[in-house]
């Protein structure tokens, strides 16, 4: 490994494991012999920076790698195209990145890419080459005082887009540009553990459920109702921690 801070692992259609590094950039693993090579075209020519700092990392249903890094914006990798494509932020453009410090991605069924980030959400879309930024419209409806950072994003099977945002859930419908913001509420067992959300995944089952710095919640769609999943000291089988970070769900569902 060029660097031993992992932050990410993405696996691509063939199996081989692509691995994200804080200062080392990103390397796949050989399977045939257990070596860590670097991104690289057909000629030799170096992708991605090989020192980049870099927090997530995603496959789009095409193929691509989606880099997310720390300061530098995101990158997107076809290996097989030898190309690299890369969007930052630029202050005087208002169709470039919100931030230039990525967390999350998630894909949609036109192909577009939302992009979580420090600064809020924005939707890529690779075909137009464009960036169209959520942000100012998911600050408008959340606190004054709120955080701009979206720590996770998932588009569910009906298009909807979830946001972890540090004050509640939010759910966006692009058709309508909407915006819905479920949120903790102190008397009420079935509201959000916690407004600080950190994690977001769909299930195969289509279930949406929700980790925050209190616990794991599971969404009841239809009655915006929560069933919440702490630790408990005397429970072995309960949670570790209430701190949840990330979200994965294996074969046996």
């Amino acid at each position: 490994l060029p660097n031993n801070w992992v932050s990410a692992i993405a696996r691509d259609a063939r199996g081989y494991l692509y691995v994200a590094t804080g200062g080392g950039g990103v390397v796949w693993r050989d399977a045939a012999n257990g070596s860590f090579r670097p991104l690289t075209a057909a000629d030799g020519r170096a992708l991605l920076d090989p020192q980049g700092n870099v927090r997530t990392l995603r496959f789009d249903r095409a193929g691509r790698l989606w880099i997310g890094t720390r300061g530098n914006g995101l990158s997107v990798i076809d290996e097989r195209g030898g190309t690299a494509r890369q969007y930052r932020r630029d202050q005087s453009d208002v169709g470039s990145l919100s931030d230039d410090s990525v967390l999350d991605f998630a894909e949609d069924a036109d192909g577009g890419t939302w992009v979580a980030s420090e600064g809020g959400l924005d939707r890529v879309d690779l075909a137009a080459d464009t960036v169209t930024r959520w942000s100012p419209r998911l600050r408008a409806v959340l606190p004054s005082d709120a955080s701009p950072r979206v720590a996770a994003v998932e588009v569910d099977d009906r298009g909807m887009v979830w946001i972890a945002t540090s004050a509640g859930l939010a759910r966006l419908d692009p058709a309508s540009g909407a915006i819905t913001v479920l949120r903790h509420r102190p008397n009420d067992p079935n509201s959000l553990p916690d407004d600080r959300v950190t994690a977001l995944l769909q299930d195969s089952q289509r279930r949406i459920w929700v980790g925050t710095v209190r616990g794991l919640a599971l969404l009841e769609r239809r009655a915006e109702r929560f069933s919440a999943l702490r630790k408990d000291p005397g429970d072995t089988t309960s949670l570790p921690d209430d701190h949840v970070t990330d979200l994965f769900e294996d074969r046996a569902g």
